[in-house]
């Protein structure tokens, strides 16, 4: 043991020098684990000291060079999956990231789900399992460490193998994966369940003789010493591998175990440490435990035993949301629970809340500050390296990897849809696979599994189930720095961008992995990502994370729109300036919104328009979320918050917000829902500018910007309005964009947006909407318009127009 810690500290003082791209390696042992396991000889070991000592002292790096086990790897980033021996900084860093406090309370409910389970009676008790279902970085396995805390619990990890420069935590139980991988490979369902059984007992055996060590002698501790003990004997590495190696042995000297066996071996074990506790715990609570971690790999007939030993929960981690109930040998087995989703998240938030009037413009857009929203993984691996170099690239190029499931830097273009597509452009547009067709669900698994997208919540039937993307700007960064990134191959055929953006999307509508009313408001969320994306691009001086960059709201609209019509925008006066003060009503849009910024890097959905106040709006703004409603809500599609940073700190006394409306069919737009902040009730203070904008995607005559008063301000206007010192409403700068003709976009973006446009109005349903707004269609009459109070009705009470039209003439729907 000496010489492992001298090999340590050794390692430790060369990865100081210049020789941080050479590892200690083995052709037989690839991990580091094994080589500190290993060791060196006594020879190896002197020949490793005397060229350390030479190098220190000599610069002179020649002799270590030379030594047997030294070996030159490509250099490697910083990533969470961590390079061996010369990232033992790092490698500890991961370790210390596992080992930071924690926080929430995900823990206590899945002892809950358990203690609910190991209760019921045994006529009723149709499984043990306890599976575990999420996405990556969210915390499975440090929750179940957790109940470690509180249970005895007996941990099994079977990640497979990451690489020999790659570190993961917690370690892979590699002895355990390759000899349980070895069943899965039996075509004998028989002999695969007979491998299984020895495992199980041979793990109950030892695990006996285990306790007999830890607490020897006739004296009696407490359950609670117990769980501590066991947990710190899996703690330690080397204990951990010598156990796991010894239970396999055992299973290969005895591998005709019977399930009379297994129930033997586990009941031996329970009562011999009943037999030294002083208390056991009440029949309504599970004192043993097994958790076995990355479990798809080995799940099928390992879960068929499982199920046959009943008595003792095994609780299961995985990515995977396939069904394991196919595989179960009767239908009570088959019904399984469903499975635990609900995991931390936003837990560095919830433990250090946000407060209103304590950010800048200055106190967003770093690392430090963004990692906090989302899940736990991020910002715990800040945490525990914000002192190491690089830490930056390091982290966001392992998020990267992670979201698109591809080795960075890419080398090859992506120019068709796939799971990786995707997840890149849902993080940031928020695409709603849930409400599209049936090619949409497998989809889903391969996100959440490999894309880092969220399962909400999976019913008992195991065939419906709900994910989707959540707002978490670093992953958002990510996705902006991958949708940025060019390929500089200096070869002019290959030259452009790794992922484009509207191309994709096209593809994705196309394909028909959007639903028909989704599509309008996809234009629009993409238009206002890539005008964000462009303003960013054009500054000067940007923040650590280039797109958490707050944007002035004008420099947004210059990128959003061509040069006329941004020159027409910037002059336009509030639309009811017949109800505002003189200093308001004269005031243009440019003067208005001088000091105003957006801060904006993905959009996120809501269900109502609670989000759509002030007082929620400097949180939104924080984290860099815009909010897009239901299809069915009233008045406005979407909203960006904007924070007026002359008046003071990110409050709800310093916000507004820019409203907007997305319209595929040419309606008048004197019958669309005015964006009004006195209807929607948003603000709480004093009444600041806000923007409301209307865009009409599908029109092709007059195009352009319109910024004139509505019908509506027209109407609300009499020769005896005045314009006096007293406001009854906040200025409303109101934009309307007819076609694509005002969008600074390229002919490419243009044809993509106009295809998707037609992909739409070609859809029967469309064609319905159409109907309903008294349209001229081919080889039809034109029918009269509805009238505006049935125009504004929501998506469900078209739906019931939709169905009168079907059986009633048309002067009926009135």
């Amino acid at each position: 043991m000496p010489g492992v810690i001298w090999l340590m500290y050794l390692t430790r003082e060369l990865s100081k020098t210049g020789l941080e791209n050479w590892v200690i390696a083995s052709p037989n042992l690839p991990d580091s684990r094994d080589i500190v396991v290993m060791g060196f000889n006594n020879e190896e070991l002197q020949q490793w000291k005397s060229g350390m000592q030479t190098g220190v002292e000599k610069n002179d790096w020649v002799g270590l060079i030379k030594h047997p086990k030294l070996r030159r790897i490509r250099k490697v980033p910083n990533d969470v999956h961590i390079p061996v021996i010369i990232g033992l900084g790092l490698e500890n860093a991961v370790i210390c990231a596992f080992n930071l406090p924690y926080y929430g309370g995900s823990h206590t409910l899945l002892l809950r789900v358990i203690d609910e389970l190991h209760a019921l009676p045994i006529e009723r008790k149709h499984t043990n399992i306890v599976p575990i279902v999420q996405s990556s970085g969210t915390g499975k396995s440090k929750t179940v460490d957790e109940v470690a805390k509180m249970r005895i619990l007996f941990p099994l990890c079977i990640r497979e193998h990451i690489g020999e420069i790659c570190f993961a935590y917690p370690p892979t139980d590699r002895v355990v994966h390759d000899h349980l991988l070895r069943a899965v490979g039996t075509k004998n369902v028989g002999k695969c369940k007979q491998y299984f059984r020895s495992f199980l007992s041979a793990l109950f055996t030892l695990a006996h003789l285990q306790g007999q060590k830890l607490f020897p002698g006739g004296k009696k501790v407490s359950y609670e010493s117990m769980v501590m003990t066991f947990r710190g004997f899996f703690a330690e590495p080397l204990q951990r591998i010598e156990f796991y190696e010894a239970v396999v042995r055992k299973a290969q000297e005895s591998p005709d175990t019977t399930r009379t066996s297994v129930w033997n071996s586990l009941k031996e074990l329970t009562d011999g440490l009943k037999d030294r506790c002083v208390k056991w715990l009440p029949t309504t609570q599970c004192p043993i435990l097994i958790s076995i971690d990355e479990v798809h790999a080995v799940s099928s007939t390992l879960f068929v035993v499982v199920l046959m030993i009943g008595r003792t929960p095994f609780i299961t981690l995985s990515t995977n949301l396939s069904g394991i109930k196919e595989t179960a040998s009767s239908m009570r087995g088959r019904t399984l629970p469903a499975p635990v989703t609900e995991l931390p998240f936003d837990v560095y938030v919830i433990n250090q809340p946000l407060t209103p009037s304590q950010a800048t413009l200055a106190s967003v857009g770093s690392l430090g500050f963004t990692a906090k929203f989302g899940r736990p993984l991020f910002y715990s691996s800040y945490l525990s390296r914000k002192d190491l170099p690089n830490i930056v690239e390091g982290i966001m190029r392992n998020v990267r990897e992670k979201l698109s499931g591809r080795v960075w830097p890419p080398t090859a273009r992506v120019d068709t849809i796939d799971a990786s597509s995707i997840a890149v452009l849902s993080v940031r547009l928020h695409l709603d696979l849930s409400l599209a067709t049936a090619y949409g669900k497998p989809y889903e698994e391969e996100l959440v599994r490999n894309h880092l997208r969220l399962l909400y919540s999976v019913h008992e039937n195991r065939e419906t189930f709900v994910t989707g993307t959540s707002p978490e700007p670093l992953i958002a960064e990510a996705s902006a720095q991958i949708l940025n990134h060019s390929l500089m191959t200096h070869r002019f055929e290959n030259d452009g961008p790794y992922m484009d953006l509207w191309s994709l999307l096209g593809k994705f509508v196309d394909d028909g992995l959007a639903s028909e009313g989704a599509v309008v408001e996809l234009i629009g969320r993409a238009l206002s990502i890539s005008a964000m994306d462009r303003a960013i691009n054009r500054l000067s001086e940007v923040c650590e994370l280039k797109y958490q960059t707050p944007v002035a709201v004008t420099d947004y609209y210059k990128a959003l729109l061509t040069d006329e019509a941004w020159d027409v925008l910037r002059q336009s006066l509030p639309a009811n300036r017949a109800r505002l003060n003189h200093d308001s009503a004269t005031k243009t849009f440019e003067d208005a919104f001088q000091d105003a910024y957006f801060h904006f890097s993905h959009w996120a959905k809501a269900n109502d328009t609670f989000p759509l106040r002030d007082t929620l709006a400097w949180a939104l703004w924080l984290r860099g979320s815009a909010v897009y409603l239901q299809p069915n809500q009233e008045r406005t599609d979407r909203m960006v918050p904007i924070y007026f940073s002359t008046r003071g700190k990110v409050s709800p006394d310093t916000m507004s917000l820019n409203l907007e409306q997305d319209r595929m069919g040419p309606a008048d737009p004197a019958n669309i829902d005015i964006q009004s902040a006195e209807a929607l009730q948003i603000f709480s203070h004093e009444k600041l500018p806000y923007i409301a904008v209307v865009h009409r995607y599908a029109v092709t005559k007059n195009q352009g910007i319109f910024v004139t008063p509505t019908s509506y301000d027209l109407r609300r206007q009499t020769s005896n309005d005045s314009i006096d010192s007293e406001e009854s409403e906040a200025p409303r700068y109101q934009i309307v964009l007819q076609g694509l003709s005002a969008y600074d976009i390229t002919g490419t973006t243009r044809t993509s947006i106009q295809a998707m446009i037609n992909h739409v109005q070609k859809s029967p349903i469309s064609l319905v909407y159409q109907l309903l707004d008294g349209v001229q269609l081919q080889g039809t009459e034109q029918l009269p318009a509805l009238p505006p109070q049935a125009r504004r009705g929501s998506q469900h009470s078209l739906t019931r127009r939709i169905f009168l039209v079907q059986v009633l003439p048309y002067d009926c729907v009135k």
